[in-house]
Formats: structure tokens, C-alpha cells, sequence
């Protein structure tokens, strides 16, 4: 159709007036096929639209327990790599030393540098909230006071958490009862600890 056709294109009003209900079946009857594709497609985009939007409903939805879901993992998150950074701290700390290998290390530890243990008092263990100490006192003799720096010096730098809580270097004065003294020369008094970390978190599984 041109332009020219759409000028000459005239509606038929009269005709329209005369029109039936029964000329407008007739009419859908002659077209069943076209008007039912129509409702067809008209019930297709219905449908469609419903189900576009209960399905953006549910997108929302899940969206946001998603985002609740998200934020309650958050904390788990951070406590775990608190523990993370718990263990590499524990990697970095150096090991304890039991208290039935206490004496024997520091006996070890003194006879390199020559050094006699006369005695020493029981161990004492005192537990800590987060820490166990095992305390033992000594008494030596040492040939110099050289060797006496250098057995705390050993002690303090060994592999293992220890401590040198209290130091008393006195000289011996030499004398015909007791030669052996003079030998010696030197008293050392000294008082270690051994420092244990506790597991509290093993402590309190156990306990549950």
C-alpha cells in the first residue's frame, strides 16, 4: 500500500452500523485459528510474567539469606585465622623441657664447661591460666668465673624455654679440711625455670 492508496482509503461507517453479533461470530469462526494463536500467545506472556516474577522474588530471597549466611561465616573465618596465626606463634616458641629432663639437661649442660653439681632441691610446678612453670634450685662448683657466664649464658640460649630466675657467684677460700674446695674455687647458686604452654582450647574439648 502507497500513500496514494491511504488517501483514497475511506471507512464505511454505514456498513460498520449494520454489523451483527452474528456477523461477528461469523467472523471469529471463519478465523478460530488466528484468535486462538492470539489468546494463546496472550496466555503465554501471562504466564510467562508470573513466572518471571516469582522467580525474581526467589532470586531476591536467596539473595538475601546468601548475605545473612555470608556475614554469620564471617566470624568463623576470622577465628580460624586467629588459630592459624595461634599455631605459627607456637612453631616460633621454643619447646619445653620437662621436668624429668630437667636435671639431666642441666647436668649435661654443666659438665661441658667443666662444672661440678653438688645439689639441688625437688622441682616445683606451679600451673599458670595459660602456661605451666617447673622450678628447680642448684648449687655448684665452678673451677672459674668465666665458666660460670658461660654455663648461664648456655642455659638461657639452649633450644629450650628457660629461664634463669636468680644467680649467686661466691668464692670459696681454700683450706687444709677441705681441699677439694679449693679445687673448685667457686660457689654457684642458681634458680631455673622451664615454662610449658597449655593447650586450653584441647583442655576444655576433654572436658565437654
Amino acid at each position: 500500500m502507497n500513500l496514494d492508496d491511504l488517501k483514497n482509503f475511506k471507512v464505511d461507517f454505514e456498513a460498520i452500523k449494520h454489523i451483527t453479533p452474528q456477523d461477528i461470530k461469523n467472523f471469529i469462526n471463519e478465523r478460530q485459528a488466528l484468535v486462538l494463536s492470539s489468546v494463546l500467545v496472550l496466555i503465554a506472556l501471562i504466564v510467562m510474567g508470573v513466572i518471571i516474577n516469582v522467580r525474581s522474588a526467589e532470586y531476591y530471597k536467596l539473595s538475601e539469606q546468601l548475605k545473612v549466611l555470608r556475614s554469620k561465616e564471617q566470624p568463623i573465618n576470622d577465628y580460624e585465622k586467629v588459630l592459624k596465626d595461634m599455631q605459627a606463634i607456637y612453631k616460633l616458641i621454643p619447646s619445653a623441657l620437662s621436668e624429668n629432663n630437667m636435671i639431666p639437661f642441666v647436668a649435661e649442660t654443666a659438665n661441658k664447661r667443666g662444672i661440678q653439681i653438688d645439689s639441688f632441691e625437688p622441682p616445683q610446678t606451679i600451673i599458670r591460666s595459660f602456661y605451666r612453670e617447673t622450678k628447680i634450685s642448684f648449687i655448684c662448683g665452678v673451677t672459674s668465673f668465666q665458666n660460670a657466664l658461660l654455663f648461664i649464658h648456655d642455659l638461657e640460649s639452649s633450644k629450650f624455654l628457660l629461664k634463669v630466675d636468680s644467680v649467686n657467684i661466691s668464692k670459696v677460700e681454700a683450706s687444709s679440711e677441705t681441699p677439694s674446695q679449693g679445687e673448685k674455687g667457686i660457689n654457684l647458686s642458681l634458680s631455673i625455670t622451664s615454662i610449658e604452654l597449655l593447650n586450653n582450647d584441647q583442655k576444655k574439648s576433654k572436658k565437654k
